[in-house]
This record gives structure tokens, sequence and C-alpha cells, in this order.
């Protein structure tokens, strides 16, 4: 009787399946797991001995990911899935509304190290003080509220209807 051989804990993985609108991803289930407490959580939950019903393991019964747009998740999924021994994350091709999507996506799914490097990537993109105030109200980053008002409140040039547009009346006053 031939035994099977070992599995590597490191490198025998596992993948899941999303639908994201009307497109489909196949991707290794613990960069999720790793990354993600919302999906570590949902992974660690008991799902049915009947593999013909059990989410994210075929193209017929995927995990579907509503109110997320795939243009948004590609872009996290880019984010994710870079090997940073060979490349860095500004080589990934990201611009700053990929990063914007990621942080978006990072928030929603409590990814505590990728949130931390969207805002690092779009940091070193130089925000406008307005865009600072905009998305850190919108994406929770206490950092850029402080320094947005910090840098509008010491402009030496007059706030324009358009970023008053955007900040609101009250911002502005």
């Amino acid at each position: 009787e031939t035994s099977l051989p070992s599995r590597s804990p490191t490198f025998y993985w596992d993948f899941v399946i999303f639908k994201v609108q009307d497109k489909l991803y196949k991707v290794p289930k613990h960069v999720f797991e790793k990354s993600s407490e919302v999906f570590s959580d949902m992974f660690s939950i008991p799902q049915s001995a009947d593999v013909t019903v059990r989410e994210g393991i075929s193209d017929e019964h995927p995990i579907t990911l509503t109110l997320v747009e795939s243009t948004h998740f590609e872009a996290l999924l880019n984010a994710l899935l870079v090997d940073t021994r060979y490349t860095n994350y500004a080589d990934v091709g990201l611009g700053r509304q990929q990063w914007l999507w990621v942080l978006e996506l990072a928030n929603m799914w409590r990814m505590v190290n990728m949130r931390r490097l969207a805002i690092t990537q779009l940091s070193n993109m130089k925000l406008t003080d307005v865009d600072r105030i905009v998305y850190g109200h919108k994406l929770a980053v206490a950092d850029w509220l402080l320094t947005g008002y910090r840098d509008i409140a010491s402009r030496t040039v007059v706030i324009n209807a358009d970023d008053v547009k955007l900040l609101g009346v009250n911002a502005c006053l």
C-alpha cells in the first residue's frame, strides 16, 4: 500500500472563487484569510459537507461580493497579489484612483496592512489639501484631515468655488 506524499503547510494552497458583477475570480484563499478579518471569519464558518452547494469552490457556486465593482476588486487583487520579492508597490501600476479603491475595500473588509499600504501609496502621490480633507472624511484617514485643514488654513490663495463644492460650505467658513 502506497501512501500519499505529505502536503506542504506553506505552499499547498486552496483557492476561492469570487463573483464580482459579471466576472469570476479564482484566487489563493490564504491571501484573503491572512489579510482580512472579515474573510478570515467568513472562511472559519463551517460549510456543508455537500461540495455541490459549498460557496467559493466552483464557478457554479462562487462567493458573490455585492456592492463591489470589478475594477475596484481588480485594483485590490493587484495590490494583494504583488510579489514584493521581485517588485515594489510603486511598480504595480496602480494610479491614484485604483489606490483609493484599494483603500475603500481595505476599510470595508478590515484589511489593516492593506489599508496602511494604500494610505502610504496615496500619501506619496501628494494629494492636494482639498483631496486630503475629502478622502480623509470618506475613508477615515485622520492624518489627511489634520494636514488638509492645516494646509487650507495656511493657504495664501483664496478657496475657490470648486473647493467649496467639494468641502461643503460649513468646512469653508
